[in-house]
């Protein structure tokens, strides 16, 4: 075999094995990203469920006793029906905390389902929907406070399910009280979580106006 023709034998069994090599890793990346893709579509799915679930869970909270709620207006104003007389709306309001956006459900009662609702139609129920704040400090908005001890517990007495203070503590309270108490309202804010405690107000205040003119628009005639 002479010089020339060796060369070229070389050079196509070269070009053969990066072609070879290339198809792998062509293969490699699509399987790759087909991987990718399923488990994102897995994730979001998962994430989706966790959500509506999430949502279900504090929607449940702040009707109280009343009726499964149903969808007024564009998943911004449910009615919920009480079971001796009237209706619950809920509203969600949104205000941006020290690290996350602070998600809240709220709920107020009219005499009927007509009925708009004023500014000085106090809060049902507060329940937060959603929170990321700092451990310890921020996240103790959700915090519930224990009822039995360490000891009483472990001889079997349970812990009675309840609520975050911070949370119970709007009940009552109209949209002029939806102010921390050092801004003259009545929000009494956790200790070194200022901020957290303003945007959780700031939230009520907005799901209380979205009640409001809600019902002002449609009830009003």
């Amino acid at each position: 075999m002479d010089t020339e023709t060796k060369k070229q034998k070389d050079d196509s069994g070269l070009t053969g094995r990066i072609l070879r090599y290339a198809g792998v890793l062509t293969l490699v990346c699509l399987l790759s990203g087909a991987g990718v893709s399923l488990l994102y579509v897995a994730s979001a799915q998962r994430i989706e469920e966790q959500e509506a679930k999430a949502f279900e869970q504090t929607l449940d909270k702040v009707i109280g006793d009343a009726t499964e709620p149903r969808e007024e207006v564009e998943e911004i104003l449910w009615v919920a029906d009480i079971p001796e007389a009237g209706v619950r709306y809920v509203a969600r309001g949104t205000a941006r905390g020290y690290q996350s956006d602070i998600v809240v459900l709220v709920s107020v009662e009219a005499e009927t389902e007509e009925t708009p609702v004023s500014e000085d139609t106090p809060i049902y129920r507060l329940a937060v929907l959603s929170s990321a704040e700092t451990p310890g400090l921020g996240e103790n908005i959700n915090l519930v406070e224990r009822t039995v001890s360490l000891w009483e517990a472990m001889i079997g007495r349970r812990e009675d399910p309840g609520r975050p203070w911070f949370q119970t503590q709007f009940s009552g309270m109209n949209m002029d009280d939806l102010k921390l108490e050092e801004d003259e309202g009545e929000v009494e804010a956790i200790t070194g979580a200022t901020e957290t405690s303003e945007a959780a107000a700031e939230a009520a205040r907005k799901a209380l106006r979205t009640i409001i003119d809600q019902t002002g628009e449609l009830y009003n005639n």
